[in-house]
């Protein structure tokens, strides 16, 4: 596989939300194709390990959703965080076809992206990836391909998918179950039939529905929140 990227910026920014002198922002670009992927390094700039964050989605945002201040404060104080997003989501940029998007797309800007964490910090850092939901299976993904085990020096896997259907299935017949437990107890009955009339005959093979439960499992967890009085 042929490695060709280009650093289209690359400039420091040393004291902003800094904790400690050493912590320091650095803020660059990946190209891939026409696809201009953003990276910010937090955290602790004297630790040897950089910890490369994988977002959901695909559609997330790493830099939005967790590079925000007090998300991984603790992992800043004594790691570098990276924080990149993915093409087609967050801050990315360039032509997004959906038909062109696939596994080994994804695992080639993540190969890219570690070559160069490695050109700009040195072959001494220990890279660990951490991949939450989709970016669980997208780290699998750059696991299984050759040799790239031997690039990193481990992978965090945080309630990462490895079987769609599955998790499309065991997500909506929560709903299902949970919220018919509502209704019968008379908690917010509207609300939560509402949730089960949307989902039950929902199916994980057509991409619509498998939006729709997800969308619904969010709403529902957004729900428990307001309920938690109930449950204390």
């Amino acid at each position: 596989m042929k490695t060709n990227y280009w650093i289209l910026l690359f400039f420091l920014l040393p004291f902003l939300a800094c904790k400690k002198e050493e912590n320091l922002i650095e803020r660059f670009y990946l190209k891939n194709g026409d696809a201009v992927l953003p990276v910010v390094v937090k955290g602790n700039n004297a630790s040897n390990v950089m910890i490369v964050v994988l977002h959901g989605g695909p559609g997330d945002s790493a830099i939005r959703s967790y590079g925000d201040p007090g998300f991984f404060d603790n992992l800043e104080n004594n790691y570098q965080l990276v924080y990149w997003d993915q093409r087609c989501a967050g801050l990315s940029q360039g032509t997004c076809d959906p038909a062109t998007l696939n596994f080994d797309l994804y695992r080639e800007d993540l190969e890219k992206l570690v070559d160069l964490l490695v050109l700009n910090y040195g072959a001494d850092k220990s890279i660990f990836l951490m991949g939450h939901s989709w970016g669980g299976t997208l780290g699998l993904l750059y696991l299984l391909e050759e040799n790239n085990q031997d690039r990193i020096k481990g992978f965090i896997c945080v309630d990462g998918p490895h079987n769609f259907p599955l998790t499309t299935d065991a997500a909506r017949d929560y709903i299902v179950d949970f919220g018919g437990q509502m209704v019968q107890q008379g908690i917010q009955t509207d609300r939560w039939q509402g949730f089960i009339d949307r989902v039950a005959n929902l199916s994980n093979d057509q991409i619509e529905d498998v939006s729709a439960i997800n969308q619904t499992g969010y709403k529902t967890n957004d729900v428990l929140i307001e309920m938690d009085s109930v449950f204390a």
